[in-house]
């Protein structure tokens, strides 16, 4: 079974403390960010690096935005000259197959020490001297733990002073992201609520990552119940009908549709939209700015001659992504011509 090596004492970690004041999170979240950063170098990497291993990636892993910059500041990741790829610092001394060997190792010796204590005889005084040596050598392990307990709160005070003395007065808010993530249940249901079911297992993670987005974008609330609403609003309007028999599906893949955050949509847009029939056009007929003003909200997104004959017209097909633009030639793209004003008549659109 796959392991990383966790100190104990890792959420009380200067570093973390750092960590949490540049993010304005608590440390425990932190710590629990930490380890999904590090068990993913430990499954995906074999030296810490990897052409993969970016920022950007890292912190949709984490779900706060600039976490891996605040881990290179700390030095606990390396970072290439260009700032974008990074690495796991001291990747060998930590989660290399030999550091988890001197772990293994250090762990079954420290067993077996404590099993053949437990075995010895103990020797015992019914004097009071006896009694009042056991009571000594007791109380300096108590001063021990309350030094220890001491030096803890002292490196805390000490790391919120100097980062930000003023905040250091008030009280720290607690996590809204550990309180708003998803749930895989949620995901499936959320999935199960879409009207297009395909693809699911690149779906579920594209739920996953958008509800991660919106919690670092700081957003907070029931984020998950709000894309389920969203969800089923869409799936209940035009644009979330199937398409008549022999019609070309129109409604983006499930993956496609939280990837790009169309659940932020304006739902009335989804009730001019949908699969039933080709889009009508204006009394009289398309004219090149009307056609452009319902591609540019995204009532047209193809045309093809009316008469089409895939073996005679291959390139008749034209999909639109709301770049378009209008002049004197027709309706252009990038600069150039894909439909001309003279042929729009010749067309039929549809969503």
């Amino acid at each position: 079974m796959p392991w990383i090596k966790i100190e104990h004492e890792l959420p009380d970690k200067p570093e973390v403390w750092q960590i949490a004041d540049e993010l304005s999170i608590d440390p425990d979240a932190v710590a629990g960010k930490l380890l999904r950063v590090w068990s993913w170098f430990d499954a995906h990497t074999k030296d810490g690096g990897a052409p993969i291993a970016t920022k950007a990636l890292l912190d949709r892993l984490a779900g706060v935005t600039n976490f891996c910059a605040a881990m290179v500041k700390v030095g606990w990741l390396g970072e290439d000259s260009q700032g974008e790829q990074v690495y796991m610092a001291n990747f060998e001394h930590h989660n290399g197959e030999t550091a988890k060997e001197r772990a293994q190792k250090n762990r079954r010796v420290t067993k077996s020490r404590a099993k053949n204590d437990a075995e010895k005889p103990v020797k015992r005084s019914c004097s009071a001297g006896g009694a009042t040596n056991a009571l000594q050598k007791a109380l300096p392990e108590k001063e021990k733990e309350k030094e220890k307990e001491y030096k803890k709160k002292n490196i805390k005070k000490e790391i919120l002073e100097k980062s930000n003395p003023e905040k250091n007065q008030q009280e720290n808010a607690p996590d809204s992201e550990t309180e708003h993530r998803i749930t895989l249940a949620q995901a499936e249901q959320i999935y199960a609520a879409y009207p297009r079911q395909v693809g699911k297992r690149k779906a579920i993670a594209a739920i996953i990552e958008a509800v991660g987005d919106c919690v670092a974008a700081g957003e907070i609330g029931d984020i998950a119940g709000r894309v389920l609403t969203a969800t089923e609003k869409y799936a209940a309007s035009p644009a979330g009908q199937p398409p008549a028999p022999g019609k070309t599906d129109f409604r983006p893949h499930p993956a496609s549709w939280f990837a790009d955050g169309r659940y932020d949509d304006d739902p009335g847009d989804w009730q001019s939209q949908g699969n039933a029939s080709n889009h009508s056009p204006p009394e009289g007929g398309w004219t090149p700015k009307p056609l452009l003003s319902a591609i540019k909200k995204s009532e047209i997104a193809t045309a093809t001659l009316a008469e089409f004959d895939p073996e005679k017209n291959k390139d008749t097909l034209i999909a639109f992504d709301g770049s378009e633009k209008y002049n004197s030639s027709g309706i252009t793209r990038a600069g150039k011509v894909i439909l001309k004003s003279e042929d729009i008549k010749k067309y039929k659109f549809e969503r």
